[in-house]
């Protein structure tokens, strides 16, 4: 028996077709699917090879053909480009969290990355900076010149 993907309901309506796969109405919740879930996922290790291209400099489309390469899965642009985000938005949540006693965590401020940043006209970067004190934040940003 076929339950609700949202309320695990099982008070359904077929709604017609999607390609080969039948469409469905909880009469509970009201949302709309089909049966099984066709999207292919991929792994953890895929997905950690992308941001660490992404690190390292690579474009996302270049980043797409490697991870065909290395992998033999094909990888959109377009969703290393989400990968991208989702890490970023991962990271300026733990800097948002992240305290030392009490205190968020100060800006450093590091003479060669500070020229660097300022002679590519970089505007924000960020970074994990690991020492033996623990993992520390660096949000490297630069005024752009108008």
């Amino acid at each position: 028996m076929i339950n609700c993907k949202r309320c695990g309901g099982d008070a359904l309506n077929k709604r017609g077709f999607i390609g080969e796969k039948q469409r469905y109405l909880c009469k509970v919740c009201g949302m709309n699917f089909t049966e099984g879930d066709g999207r292919k996922r991929h792994s953890e290790r895929i997905r950690r090879a992308a941001i660490e291209l992404y690190v390292e400099g690579c474009g996302f489309r270049r980043i797409s053909r490697l991870l065909k390469g290395i992998f033999n899965v094909e990888v959109c642009y377009q969703l290393v480009i989400k990968w991208i985000k989702k890490a970023a938005l991962q990271i300026e949540s733990i800097r948002d969290n992240f305290s030392v006693a009490g205190n968020k965590i100060p800006l450093l401020e590091m003479d060669e990355l500070y020229t660097y940043i300022k002679k590519n006209r970089i505007r924000s970067e960020y970074g994990l900076l690991l020492t033996e004190a623990g993992c520390v934040l660096l949000d490297l940003k630069s005024a752009t010149r108008v």
